[in-house]
């Protein structure tokens, strides 16, 4: 397959995201906001402000998750 300028195309994979907001970690992890920022209050949860946004790195979602208790 080539380009229009008859360059070859790379299927390359879609970078893998790092980087989530609220609401996206919301929606990771299944959780309400209201419950993300109280375990962020509680220092439960690890988060970055870039300004008046909050960001969440994927690892620390995933240990957050990771280290939930499993109760069925």
């Amino acid at each position: 397959m080539t380009t229009p300028a008859g360059l070859p195309t790379i299927d390359a994979p879609e970078p893998i995201k790092r980087g989530f907001t609220l609401k996206e970690a919301c929606f990771y992890l299944g959780l309400s906001e209201w419950v993300l920022r109280d375990e962020m209050r509680n220092n439960r949860i690890a988060a970055r402000r870039r300004g008046t946004t909050i960001l969440f790195d994927r690892d620390e979602l995933d240990r957050y998750f990771d280290d939930l208790p499993e109760r069925v």
